[in-house]
């Protein structure tokens, strides 16, 4: 039960992170909450808004669907099901968020106009990389009923969430460096 304890804490640690750090992107923006999320189509001369929206949505999105997947992966490792149905069932649903969470980035900024930011990308490709691990699991261990990746599986998931995290966190963490750290 340790290292299960061990990766339940460190998803709700990066859960925790995740609200914080969005708390401090909306605090931080030169836009209200309401544009950043409502605001109309931005123009070629808003570069600045448009990294600023973009970012937003990209963690608005990662910590809405990081805490709806724990919340749903929690539910789904309490239901009274046999052990394979239940090891389906969450490497699909898994599988299902990240995909869902890709396409709603995706949709959001398609209905913003916005571009891309260099981290929503990277974001885009770790999630892309995080389905990819659940549908292989759901292979191995799910249909296969085999323990050969699940030990490389729980690290690379704990990594993938931790190098999201960090994506997501830089920003601020160089803004706050730039302004206490005078050159």
């Amino acid at each position: 039960m340790g290292l299960n304890h061990f990766f339940h804490t460190t998803d709700l640690v990066v859960n925790f992170f995740e609200v914080v750090v969005l708390i401090i992107i909306t605090s931080m923006s030169a836009m209200k909450f309401k544009n950043l999320f409502f605001g109309g189509v931005i123009t070629d001369g808003q570069v600045s808004n448009n990294f600023e929206v973009s970012y937003f949505l990209t963690a608005l999105v990662v910590t809405v669907f990081h805490f709806v997947g724990s919340s749903i992966s929690q539910f789904i490792l309490n239901l009274g099901l046999e052990k394979m149905e239940k090891r389906q069932i969450f490497y699909f649903m898994m599988f299902f968020m990240e995909f869902v969470g890709i396409v709603t980035l995706i949709s959001l900024h398609k209905l913003r106009a916005c571009n891309f930011s260099r981290i929503t990308f990277y974001v885009c490709l770790l999630s892309v990389f995080m389905a990819l691990l659940q549908m292989v699991e759901f292979v191995i261990r799910g249909i296969y009923d085999r323990e050969t990746f699940t030990y490389l599986y729980r690290y690379l998931v704990v990594i993938v969430n931790l190098s999201t995290l960090v994506l997501i966190s830089a920003y601020p963490l160089f803004v706050f460096y730039k302004k206490f750290v005078k050159y």
